[in-house]
């Protein structure tokens, strides 16, 4: 975690070094060295920031999720639908809950859905990261597509800078795009995959995904 995501949590938070050294409980002196980079973070004050800032949450360690864990890992991250399930979970850091999330062999409809929001939410997660990871999982037309949804989503609500931070991301996974079809569930019957087919959006054609998600279907997006 960088000095300057330190200050931006401390700032939000409407607080100045000597109240924030109290409160985190650090010498103002060594806050003071770590906002300018010469100290290193300590990872409970790293734990401490991201429950008020997601860009502290952003630094957490990349630990896995374990996939029965997923639901309640974006619960933590704040998203409505699942929050009811995260009284004992700790923080996790939003790359590693997208990574687990997208590369399940069959990726639960609800989680799908709330994904595009996460995405938002935390547009300044470390991308580098989970596009390598995902490209090594085979799962890049999953995360470019939901990318594509969450750009969409960001626009609609005017969010300049995630929409900036997302199409970067898109046109990335996009060179990277494969020819073999894909889907969130990997056990779709022939019936189903017919059906898909033939009635997914363009977008969907595009990034080789048989789904017919679109963000008019999230519910959130109004």
């Amino acid at each position: 975690m960088t000095g300057t995501l330190v200050r931006e949590a401390r700032q939000g938070q409407g607080l100045t070094q000597q109240a924030a050294a109290r409160a985190w409980g650090v010498s103002q002196t060594y806050l003071s060295l770590m906002e300018a980079g010469k100290r290193p973070v300590p990872e409970p004050l790293v734990r401490r920031l991201a429950r008020v800032s997601p860009a502290a949450l952003s630094a957490l360690p990349k630990a896995d999720v374990r996939p029965d864990r997923v639901e309640r890992a974006l619960g933590r991250l704040g998203f409505p639908g699942f929050v009811h399930l995260t009284a004992r979970e700790p923080l996790t850091n939003p790359t590693a809950v997208v990574l687990r999330a997208v590369t399940l062999d069959t990726v639960p409809a609800r989680v799908v859905e709330a994904l595009p929001w996460v995405l938002v939410r935390f547009a300044d997660m470390d991308w580098s990261w989970l596009v390598d990871h995902v490209k090594l999982a085979n799962c890049q037309n999953r995360l470019g597509y939901l990318v594509h949804l969450s750009r969409e989503l960001a626009s609609r609500s005017a969010n300049v800078d995630a929409v900036s931070r997302l199409e970067a991301v898109e046109r990335q996974l996009s060179d990277a795009r494969l020819l073999k079809v894909d889907a969130f569930r990997r056990d779709l019957t022939d019936a189903e995959r017919r059906y898909l087919t033939e009635n997914r959006p363009a977008e969907a054609v595009y990034w080789n995904l048989l789904t017919r998600l679109r963000v008019e279907d999230l519910r959130y997006a109004s």
